[in-house]
């Protein structure tokens, strides 16, 4: 499960990135303007220690977020396929979200997944 969240009003209500580093907490922060660096310029995401562990993945690998409910076809329902750069990880100490969770950048141009 993939959320958009603003850190800084996360950490009021959770302190489940408490474990993830500053600077993934900043590359998810929301921005204005538009992203010059060649290394950001996949969307980043922060994943649970345990699902990066599963899939192979490190800080600042290409990682590929799959949505089953994808655009419609003549053939039927293709799935979406978005890359995003993993910008950390974080441990929650709850096997659940570890495994299973991921945050982005809040936003219509944070979730390209979501059809416009």
């Amino acid at each position: 499960m993939v959320e958009g969240i603003l850190p800084a009003e996360e950490s009021t209500v959770s302190d489940i990135l408490s474990t993830a580093t500053p600077d993934s907490i900043h590359a998810i922060q929301p921005r204005s303007g538009p992203v010059v660096a060649r290394n950001q310029a996949l969307p980043p995401i922060i994943l649970g220690n345990d699902l990066a562990e599963t899939i192979g993945a490190s800080v600042g690998d290409s990682v590929m977020v799959i949505s089953p409910q994808g655009e419609m076809s003549p053939f039927g329902t293709i799935p979406k396929y978005v890359r995003f750069r993993l910008a950390g990880v974080f441990h929650s100490g709850f096997y659940q979200y570890d495994a299973q969770m991921g945050f982005l950048r809040p936003g219509r141009c944070a979730n390209p997944l979501r059809r416009a």
